[in-house]
């Protein structure tokens, strides 16, 4: 018996452990791990700071808060960009209470500029300047978008 909770605690101490999170205070520190570039779209903006970078292995999901600069905007190349769905505007506010507004992306490549088809929601926080990116499935991104 004592075997089987042991083992028990074991499988349930490693479930989670594809999770990662990591923090870059400027978008050219995360040139430094190019592991996580394979996960950000093309058009992830250059000039992002205080950047907040979180995996999940185990969904195939990233999640990204960042800030720009007060006047600058995000230049998007991605493809098919519209405004969430209310059921997208509420799936992202449960991720962070703070969203005001919610916009869809598609993306086809990587910051490697790999061949990398993935859909987005890129929400905007109430703090100035800051934004929230998270990946959706293609069943998501059709009730989100």
């Amino acid at each position: 018996m004592k075997k089987w909770l042991f083992l028990l605690f074991i499988i349930t101490s490693l479930s989670g452990c594809d999770n990662t999170t990591k923090t870059y205070s400027s978008y050219s520190e995360t040139l430094e791990n190019d592991s996580i570039k394979s996960w950000l779209p093309d058009f992830f903006p250059k000039n992002a700071s205080d950047i907040k970078f979180m995996s999940n292995l185990d969904l195939n999901s990233v999640s990204v808060y960042f800030s720009l600069p007060e006047n600058e905007g995000i230049k998007l190349n991605g493809t098919g960009e519209r405004m969430a769905s209310s059921d997208g505007v509420n799936f992202i506010r449960r991720q962070d209470g703070n969203i005001t507004s919610v916009l869809c992306i598609s993306s086809n490549y990587n910051l490697f500029n790999e061949k990398n088809y993935k859909h987005f929601l890129l929400g905007a926080t109430n703090r100035k300047g800051q934004y929230y990116l998270i990946s959706v499935n293609d069943e998501q991104y059709n009730v989100f978008c």
